[in-house]
């Protein structure tokens, strides 16, 4: 077993209210999350003024390439150097009323998916909350490669003042009784 591998995933695991610190309020939040006082959400990290957004998902699919980084896209010179999906095609008349945010990871893994779980804003920032649900750790993963590779259309209309993207994953550890 590789410590470093084993030592990052039990720090994700510890890490129970997601601020990035592992510390006693990680603790009484799982106290209090097992004695059923509180349901844990994937929001907790999202502002408490955050305003809901709708959005649409669009499966990019494994042979579209809108880049390998997050980023919200609200025109198609943005696009230029990306090939657009085989499936969907953007276009102008697209970017006059809505905008794309792009989401894009590789996993070690066929067997981990990723999926969205909300969108928020809050000021100037869009935050995008996505999950990532793993197999169990040490169990046998196939050699392929997943890739989650998303676009979530939203009404620009929606993001009127926004210039910053945040994202934060919740990590899904899977039981051997799933498989």
């Amino acid at each position: 077993v590789n410590k470093i591998y084993s030592i990052e995933l039990f720090e994700r695991g510890a890490d129970v209210n997601r601020d990035h610190k592992i510390n006693v309020k990680d603790a009484t939040l799982l106290q209090k999350q097992l004695a059923k006082l509180v349901i844990s959400t994937a929001y907790d990290k999202c502002p408490a003024t955050a305003d809901s957004v709708k959005y649409t998902e669009s499966d990019l699919g494994y042979y579209s390439d809108y880049g390998n980084a997050d980023k919200l896209i609200t025109n198609t010179k943005q696009l230029i150097s990306y090939i657009n999906s085989p499936d969907k095609t953007y276009t102008e008349e697209f970017f006059e009323e809505k905008a794309l945010v792009h989401i894009y990871r590789t996993y070690y893994t066929g067997m981990v998916k990723g999926f969205v779980l909300g969108v928020y804003r809050d000021g100037d920032t869009l935050y995008v909350k996505y999950g990532e649900d793993h197999p169990p750790y040490g169990f046998p993963t196939t050699d392929d490669i997943g890739v989650f590779n998303v676009a979530l259309e939203i009404d620009k209309d929606l993001l009127e003042g926004v210039n910053k993207l945040s994202l934060d994953k919740t990590i899904y550890q899977r039981s051997p009784n799933d498989y």
